[in-house]
């Protein structure tokens, strides 16, 4: 059974690089005299360019943390969930009462004078009418 698996895999191997082998090579294309690029295709083809090499490949980075520092800062965010955590259960939000809130803003707004008279009104707007005189729009830009 073994030599049939051993057999079977190197089959499928060499059918693997003969499949490779058999590729058709990429030569380029003629191009078309015609096009109104054709001059300019044919000078960038001309160029002689230097291609990268492995050599061009960066440096391993000195300033990157270890993935021991990685764990121990993971390990540090966690705590401080946790202890949100513990806080929020010994602190609950306080979302109920709302109705005696509104109820003792409302009694607090009336003892402060009641409804605004006429006379409150009139020097509300004058003084609004007075800040709105003296504010000057900014010159148009140039």
């Amino acid at each position: 059974m073994r030599v049939l698996a051993i057999t079977a895999a190197a089959a499928m191997a060499a059918s693997a690089l003969a499949g490779c082998a058999s590729l058709p090579t990429l030569t380029p294309t003629a191009v078309d005299q015609r096009s109104p690029v054709a001059g300019r295709i044919a000078a960038e083809g001309a160029v002689t360019r230097r291609y990268p090499t492995f050599a061009d490949i960066p440096p391993t980075p000195r300033d990157v943390r270890t993935v021991a520092q990685y764990d121990e800062t993971v390990g540090a965010v966690r705590g401080q969930g946790t202890a949100l955590s513990d806080w929020e259960r010994a602190n609950p939000a306080m979302n109920t009462g709302t109705e005696a809130f509104a109820a003792a803003a409302r009694a607090e707004v009336d003892q402060a004078g009641g409804p605004v008279t006429a006379a409150e009104r009139a020097r509300t707007e004058a003084y609004a009418a007075e800040q709105r005189r003296r504010a000057e729009p900014p010159p148009p830009p140039e």
